[in-house]
């Protein structure tokens, strides 16, 4: 195997093909099983890998180079939401420290916003772990208010129209009296270089609340490998030391999530977590197996 990354890319088609090093041992949850935070991580190197190109590591000081995207001081791009469709062999533990492929492509583009699509792939068993699909905004670093993307350099003389893709619309969640609500407060590890909380983190925020309800014996039969779609909105942003509220309930065959940001007082991020039921989930661990 050659030195990882390996990154096969198009800036016309504005796609590429990534093999990573895959998930290990620090990515693993208290069951020994791939946390949703390293997954959500996993997509965003594959994403970044494909606005910079092959060539990023080396042609840093280009003018056209990709280290300028997304550099203006003016604009800042947040993710706005996110999708994920998750496989049962993402919690398979004999894919710790295999390399996995990611095939990233830039779907959806509007306005001011564009949706980044990738799915990740065991390498060795060609197995898919998961799909996800990020929406990401351009706004003005003063107002917050949405901002064009035809400046953007990544989206000059590319071809990528008529590609789309539809993703389960989430609506806003309303906390129920009684929920179950997990207190911290935000870390410069749970930040990006925004100095806001990074969507990666809000997602561990999430699991490790559903961690702390045990919802193994209060949800019965259910664990984090019987989760098979993340479906998630952000709100308002989250600081270092900003103290936040995790808020988790059940509804049916989901658990949902709110944060709330007590410093600021807002909404910061929700989630819901589609489950299969226990019977589907022994016959697809059967069939795995």
């Amino acid at each position: 195997m050659d030195q990882l990354p390996i990154i096969k890319s198009s800036s016309r088609f504005l796609s590429s093909d990534i093999t990573l090093p895959g998930f290990g041992y620090n990515d693993l949850d208290p069951q020994e099983r791939t946390t949703f935070h390293a997954m959500a991580k996993c997509a965003e190197a594959a994403r970044v890998m494909t606005y910079r190109g092959p060539d990023w590591l080396i042609k840093k000081n280009e003018e056209k180079s990709a280290s300028t995207i997304f550099k203006d001081p003016n604009y800042l791009f947040f993710v706005k939401s996110c999708y994920y469709d998750i496989y049962p062999a993402f919690f398979d533990y004999k894919h710790l420290y295999k390399p996995i492929k990611c095939i990233s492509s830039i779907v959806n583009q509007g306005e001011t916003s564009f949706q980044h699509m990738n799915e990740v792939a065991s390498l060795p068993t060609k197995q898919v772990l998961f799909r996800c699909v990020i929406r990401i905004v351009k706004v003005s670093k003063d107002t917050r208010r949405p901002a064009s993307l035809s400046a953007e350099k990544l989206f000059q003389g590319t071809i990528h129209e008529g590609r789309t893709c539809v993703v389960p619309k989430m609506d806003k969640l309303v906390v129920p009296e009684g929920s179950f609500r997990v207190h911290l407060v935000a870390t410069w590890n749970d930040c990006d270089n925004y100095k806001h909380v990074n969507h990666g983190s809000f997602l561990k925020f999430c699991q490790g609340a559903a961690e702390q309800l045990k919802w193994s014996e209060d949800i019965s039969c259910y664990d984090s490998s019987h989760v098979r779609a993340v479906n998630s909105t952000h709100h308002a942003e989250a600081s270092p030391g900003h103290e936040l509220t995790v808020s988790v309930w059940n509804k049916g065959q989901q658990i949902c999530f709110d944060i709330f940001n007590d410093t600021s007082q807002k909404t910061a991020y929700q989630a819901t977590f589609d489950l299969a039921s226990p019977e589907l989930t022994s016959m697809a661990t059967a069939a795995h197996l």
